[in-house]
């Protein structure tokens, strides 16, 4: 502890500066020396009384003080914390576990809870990539500041979200389960995430892309077709059987097991992708032949990496430019209207969606 002169308000003063404690450092202002003085004595003899406490402890107590300070900080807390959590009647983790035990635990109860495996294979390749080289360390020791420091290395505010969403879901069920007392995620600033124009293909390049699959891999023709022109997922339809697809009523069953959302839908196909599923083709695909024809497609365009969900915005932008029924595009799709003007709407002619909507194999030709 040491006084020192100070500057309040743009008066002389006097600054007691107690050092840390609870990990905050401390100091109080005076308007005068004597009053500073006053203090230090003051803070001085409640020093030596504590000392004299000390010392009349046993040594287990002491060495029991010690013990449990030390778990304290290693769960990431202050005494204080400890102490005023109690008061108020907050539960205080008993135990708590290191980071590669919690991420192994949440990923056993998220299979357990039904959760699809996509997502829990996502999850946890995250989390693990997030905790290398931390794996033993408490995840009650985890503090915003380490968080925050994490996500301002993070290359955009789409990142930081997903960042945000991850980590939330390891410290909420760590909560949970009692092995730490908040979730450091509540207490950041989310970022505004701006949603740029989605990218769709010119009537062009979908005849190009039309053209191309039908005579260099015409096995990918009714998978490209679900997406291009029925707007159903890339997940959904690595999942299409032909089973699924009616094609005298013109109906693509998405069942609940299926879709993205686990709510089962039809969806009224075209008549331009009815034409193009009649040309067959392998249903389901292959993840790998799949992911292997779209990057051929993505050098046929010329574009450095294949665009997220282009196909899906394609259908559902020149879907709504060739009908006001933004609801029934919307269920057809599995999406909210809110969602579908906000993630995928690009604005196209009517010109534009005439030609899009002709593009039949007689159309498109071959090349």
């Amino acid at each position: 502890m040491k006084i020192r002169k100070a500057d309040i308000n743009g008066s002389q003063g006097w600054c007691l500066d107690y050092g840390k404690r609870d990990g905050k450092r401390r100091r109080v202002y005076f308007h005068s020396e004597q009053e500073a003085k006053k203090a230090l004595r003051d803070a001085e003899k409640e020093a030596v009384a504590v000392g004299r406490r000390w010392a009349y402890l046993a040594a287990e107590q002491r060495a029991d003080v010690v013990a449990i300070l030390g778990e304290i900080d290693a769960a990431g807390l202050t005494l204080r914390k400890v102490w005023d959590g109690f008061r108020n009647g907050a539960a205080v983790p008993v135990e708590s576990k290191p980071l590669s035990v919690a991420i192994t635990e949440l990923v056993k109860t998220k299979i357990t809870a039904n959760r699809r495996p996509a997502y829990v294979a996502s999850l946890e390749q995250y989390l693990c990539r997030w905790s290398k080289g931390q794996e033993t360390k408490p995840v009650a020791a985890v503090k915003l500041e380490e968080i925050e420091a994490f996500l301002n290395g993070l290359p955009s505010m789409s990142s930081r979200a997903t960042a945000i969403n991850r980590l939330s879901t390891l410290f909420s069920f760590a909560v949970r389960r009692g092995w730490r007392t908040d979730n450091p995620c509540r207490r950041l600033e989310r970022p505004h995430v701006e949603n740029g124009t989605p990218s769709i293909l010119t009537v062009d390049e979908a005849k190009k892309v039309l053209q191309f699959t039908r005579a260099k891999m015409p096995r990918f023709l009714p998978w490209l077709t679900l997406a291009l022109f029925a707007g159903i997922r890339p997940e959904e339809a690595d999942k299409m059987t032909w089973e699924a697809i009616d094609l005298d009523r013109g109906i693509a069953k998405v069942d609940a097991l299926t879709a993205k959302v686990r709510n089962r839908r039809n969806v009224h196909l075209k008549p331009v992708a009815i034409e193009w599923l009649r040309k067959g083709g392998d249903l389901p695909l292959p993840h790998v032949t799949r992911r292997r024809c779209l990057r051929k497609l993505r050098d046929v365009l010329g574009w450095p990496v294949w665009k997220k969900d282009v196909l899906r915005h394609s259908a559902a932008s020149y879907w709504l430019a060739s009908d006001p029924d933004a609801p029934r595009i919307a269920m057809e799709l599995g999406n909210s209207p809110g969602v579908l003007f906000k993630h995928y709407r690009e604005l196209v002619s009517d010109e534009q969606a005439k030609q899009f909507w002709a593009l039949t194999p007689k159309k498109v030709g071959r090349k």
